[in-house]
């Protein structure tokens, strides 16, 4: 897969994204060639977008404000929009008609400004701080979701693909970034299997035995309960979800327990 797709780019954003999500990135697109920022199509979109699935919710990354360029697109397009200000992102969500004068469906748009994070412990809130692009594909969880097309200036069009997340795509695999993974975010164990099941993927060797590794040194205990349930919460939406469980019940052996008592209300975990 080559690193250059602007003149691909509106066909393979019409394949993917709906005339509404379309029109939403074309705004953020000309906000960033107004202030200078350089803004990118990050994480879930970029892969379904190679993988060719529908996708009705849009991931942007931009180095630079955020919340600025959120409430910029929200006042052009009448969206609802919820700020956080710490680690530096927003929300949008767009009615279900309005921008295009048609009824279709309603769109989600995350953005986050750039950045590069740092766990001081299993399962804590990581400590952020400004970063490019490249720095904030590096946080990420899987290698299929570190991957970026730029929508302005420069970079559009263009893939960034440090971590070589088209290759894992090609063939099918779920693989961490980076030894530490599930260490220090144990939530990750979740989001691998529900990539797996949900894209008929494989979790690639090496990662399945760090998975295996932070449930059995008792990592999943490290995170906050509401973390758990809500990751339980997933889970339980996704359509495979009964292969999910049957996944997860390998994986984690008797720290499956542990999670269920969790979920129902009955577990206890260090923080709380």
């Amino acid at each position: 897969m080559t690193g250059d797709f602007r003149a691909e780019l509106p066909c393979l954003l019409r394949k993917s994204l709906s005339r509404r999500a379309i029109v939403v990135v074309e705004k953020a697109a000309l906000i960033g060639e107004t202030s200078g920022k350089d803004i990118f199509l990050v994480g879930g979109t970029v892969r379904d977008i190679f993988l060719g699935e529908k996708s009705y919710d849009v991931d942007m990354a931009v180095e630079g404000d955020a919340i600025a360029l959120g409430k910029s697109i929200a006042g052009s397009l009448g969206a609802k929009i919820i700020c956080y200000a710490k680690p530096g992102t927003c929300t949008l969500f767009f009615p279900l008609s309005g921008m295009s004068g048609t009824r279709t469906h309603g769109i989600r748009l995350d953005i986050a400004s750039s950045r590069e994070e740092m766990y001081s412990s299993p399962g804590a809130f990581p400590d952020t701080r400004p970063g490019t692009i490249v720095d904030d594909l590096a946080r990420r969880d899987f290698t299929i979701n570190a991957m970026a097309i730029g929508v302005n200036g420069k970079n559009t069009g263009v893939l960034l693909d440090p971590m070589k997340g088209s290759d894992d795509l090609a063939k099918g695999l779920i693989r961490a970034l980076h030894d530490n993974s599930f260490l220090d975010d144990p939530a990750r164990i979740f989001r691998a299997v529900r990539f797996e099941k949900r894209l008929s993927f494989t979790i690639e060797e090496h990662t399945e035995r760090l998975i295996r590794h932070s449930a059995e040194t008792g990592m999943l205990r490290k995170l906050r309960k509401n973390r758990i349930k809500e990751e339980w919460r997933l889970v339980l939406k996704e359509r495979r979800h009964k292969k999910c469980l049957i996944r997860l019940r390998d994986l984690l052996k008797d720290e499956m327990d542990f999670v269920l008592s969790v979920t129902a209300g009955k577990g206890d975990s260090t923080n709380g």
